[in-house]
């Protein structure tokens, strides 16, 4: 997923009804906020830039503070791993989660 409006509506709607509580909360501690990336990132590559908008955070911000320790973790996969800074880098749960 490179770009929200391009999704069909109602798949979305799914992601953000899954996405809503920092949107709507605000500050989220860490590991909820990680533990809700790991689900938005479950079975399909999403950019971080997608994932910063569907949350309502800055994209560089919340790929400093929550992408990159998933993908450190072994968490995340990344799309290009030998690119970590290819522009289009997206992010996917890792098969063991």
């Amino acid at each position: 997923i490179d770009s929200l409006k391009h999704l069909d509506g109602a798949y979305r709607a799914q992601l953000e009804v899954i996405a809503q509580a920092p949107r709507t909360k605000g500050k989220l501690e860490p590991e909820e906020m990680r533990e809700l990336i790991l689900v938005l990132c479950l079975g399909h590559y999403v950019t971080g830039s997608s994932l910063a908008e569907l949350v309502g955070r800055s994209a560089d911000a919340f790929r400093k503070q929550h992408l990159r320790p998933l993908v450190q973790q072994g968490k995340l996969q990344l799309a290009f791993p030998t690119a970590p800074t290819h522009e289009m880098q997206a992010y996917r749960t890792t098969e063991s989660e």
